[in-house]
C-alpha cells in the first residue's frame, strides 16, 4: 500500500458551486433619461397639436327660451320714405312715413303704422300699431281721470323744422304712464312750454290747455293681420332705441301749425 493512501477514508463528492456574475451593472445616464423624457413630451405635444387645437367646443344647442329672447329684441323698423300732408280741417301739415295711414275728419286727425314690433315690459316683442292722433281739445282726458299720471322721462325738448310766424320755435315731448309707473310709457304728448322731470306728477289741467291736443299711442294686435287691436304701454327703455324714437320725432318736428 501506498504510504499517501488510507483505505478508510473515502473521497468526498465533489460539487460544482455557481459562479457569482461579479462584473460590474451598467447604469443608465441621466442625461439619456432626461433626452427620452423631452422626447415623450414633445411627441405628446406633437399629437395634441394635430388633433386636438383646432378642435372647437361643440356649439351648445340654442333652448327655446333663448329663442324667444333673440327674437323678443327685434328691432321696430319705421320707413324713412315719407309723404306730405296738409290738412284743411286742422289747419296744419306735416310729413309721415309713407306706409302710414291717415284719416282726417272735421275734429281729429289719425296716422295709424303699419303693424310693426314693438317692445313692452319684460323685454318681450309684440306685434302692435302707432297712433299719431291731432284733435281739438277735448273737454276732458278720460286717461287723466284718476290724477295718478306721472311722466316715466323727463321731457324732450324738440325744434320744429319750419315753424310758422305764430308758431312757437320748439317744444317739449313728454311721456306718460297715467297710472303712475315708471317701467313703461302708455303714449307721448306734445305740451308746449311745460316739460317735466322724470316721475313728476302730470295734472289734467295742463293738458287741456294745449291747442291742437298732439299724442302718439300704442296698440298691441289681437291677430297676425292686426285687423283688432287694443291700447297697450312700450317699455320705457324702448324710447332709447333710434329705430323707435328718431322716425317719430322728424314726424313731430315736420309739423306746421297755423
Amino acid at each position: 500500500m501506498h504510504p499517501e493512501e488510507h483505505p478508510s477514508e473515502q473521497p468526498k463528492e465533489y460539487r460544482e458551486l455557481p459562479v457569482a456574475d461579479l462584473s460590474p451593472k451598467r447604469k443608465r445616464s441621466p442625461l439619456k433619461l432626461l433626452v427620452i423624457v423631452v422626447v415623450v413630451i414633445v411627441a405628446a405635444l406633437a399629437v395634441w397639436m394635430v388633433t386636438g387645437k383646432d378642435k372647437k367646443p361643440a356649439a351648445k344647442p340654442t333652448t327655446n327660451r333663448q329663442a324667444q329672447a333673440q327674437t323678443n329684441v327685434s328691432p321696430t323698423h319705421i320707413s324713412s320714405t315719407t309723404k306730405r300732408y296738409d290738412s284743411n280741417n286742422l289747419f296744419l301739415g306735416f310729413e309721415y312715413p309713407s306706409d302710414w295711414i291717415v284719416n282726417d275728419t272735421s275734429d281729429k286727425l289719425t296716422v295709424t303704422s303699419p303693424p310693426l314690433k314693438l317692445k313692452t315690459i319684460g323685454n318681450s316683442a309684440i306685434d302692435g300699431r302707432i297712433i299719431m292722433t291731432i284733435q281739438n281739445p277735448p273737454a276732458s282726458i278720460p286717461e287723466f281721470a284718476k290724477n295718478t299720471s306721472i311722466a316715466p322721462l323727463a321731457s324732450q325738448k324738440l325744434t320744429y323744422k319750419n315753424p310758422t310766424p305764430g308758431q312757437r320755435a320748439q317744444t317739449y315731448l313728454t311721456s306718460v304712464n297715467y297710472a303712475g309707473s315708471s317701467s313703461s310709457i302708455d303714449a307721448f304728448y306734445i305740451t308746449s312750454d311745460n316739460g317735466y322731470t322724470a316721475a313728476q306728477y302730470i295734472p289734467q289741467s295742463d293738458m287741456l290747455k294745449i291747442n291742437p291736443l298732439i299724442s302718439l299711442t300704442f296698440l298691441a294686435c289681437s291677430d297676425a293681420t292686426c285687423t283688432t287691436a287694443k291700447p297697450t304701454a312700450i317699455a320705457t327703455n324702448a324710447w332709447a332705441d333710434s329705430s323707435l324714437s328718431k322716425p317719430l320725432i322728424t314726424m313731430l318736428q315736420s309739423l306746421v301749425l297755423d
